[in-house]
């Protein structure tokens, strides 16, 4: 399960870079097409030079975010790469978008005890404490090893004969191999102890990652599932607004600007859904409801 959550958390990583760079590459798009009609604009006296200026700086800074994106992409690519198809990191692989926008919340209740069953960690220190209990009634029972009885028919040197028996019992009786016992009762009561610490430590863990998924479902319920389209649709009006000299150059600069934030706050958001998600499944220590469909695959590069 913890392999499978660093790999999954290794494709949402790449799919939320590429999601940035695919968003400064077309404001990219949108840049050239503005900085072109602005020095058209200018050489007809109809754009002031400081106008011009901005934009070719605005331009730049754009350039200069969209290629330090693209080389973010290409190692969180060489990472996924790494965990999936060769652990040197000469293979790229890219990742594509996870699955349902709203992965649904299990009962928390049923998660707590899911979580008290699957956790290797609470696994381990109940079967240790199971074995120290057995190894101290067997320390118990052999408090008395060494008695004898024993017992026959005899014949005495005078010529009688009779039926005697006879009990041997190793000394002290009372005191003895109690500090073994004393001991390995402390053993079981310290594994119990540890059990009953590791069992309301994962139910912390299972609440607090039932938590944060909750709060992020929120918020992506505020943001709601088309973010990244509406951007898209808010930017094209922009950029025919422009076209038809309804809009400033200016104006559709700060139409660029809010797709870019807008795409990468959809993103963002929903990457946080699915991270929560998959956080809650490692502190419940298996696969929930949706999480093998979640990551269908990707395209080696």
């Amino acid at each position: 399960v913890r392999l499978a959550h660093e790999v999954r958390r290794a494709y949402l990583d790449t799919w939320q870079r590429g999601e940035t760079l695919a968003a400064y590459q077309q404001a990219e798009e949108v840049m050239d097409a503005l900085v072109a009609s602005a020095e058209a604009r200018f050489s007809e006296g109809d754009l002031a030079g400081y106008d011009l200026r901005r934009l070719r700086l605005e331009r730049l800074q754009l350039g200069r975010r969209s290629a330090a994106a693209e080389l973010d992409l290409e190692d969180a690519e060489r990472r996924l790469g790494a965990f999936v198809l060769d652990p040197a990191g000469l293979r790229s692989l890219s990742a594509e978008a996870p699955g349902p926008t709203h992965p649904s919340l299990p009962t928390q209740g049923n998660l707590i005890a899911e979580a008290l069953v699957n956790r290797p960690e609470i696994q381990a220190v109940e079967s240790l404490a199971k074995a120290l209990g057995a190894s101290t009634g067997l320390a118990r029972s052999s408090v008395l090893s060494g008695t004898s009885l024993t017992g026959g028919w005899k014949r005495q040197a005078d010529g009688l004969d009779g039926l005697f028996l006879g009990l041997e019992v190793p000394l002290p009786i009372a005191d003895r191999k109690k500090g073994a016992t004393d001991a390995a009762q402390a053993e079981v009561n310290a594994a119990e102890w540890e059990a009953d610490l590791l069992r309301r430590t994962i139910t912390q863990q299972v609440s607090l990652a039932t938590a944060r998924l909750e709060t992020a479902q929120r918020q992506q319920r505020l943001l709601g599932t088309g973010g990244a389209e509406e951007a898209q649709a808010l930017l094209d009006i922009a950029r025919l607004s422009f076209e038809e000299g309804e809009m400033r150059a200016v104006d559709l600069l700060d139409a660029t600007k809010a797709f870019i934030e807008a795409r990468l706050l959809d993103s963002q958001v929903r990457g946080d859904l699915w991270t929560a998600y998959f956080e809650l499944e490692r502190a419940v220590g298996g696969f929930l409801n949706e999480s093998r469909e979640t990551i269908e695959g990707g395209n080696e590069r």
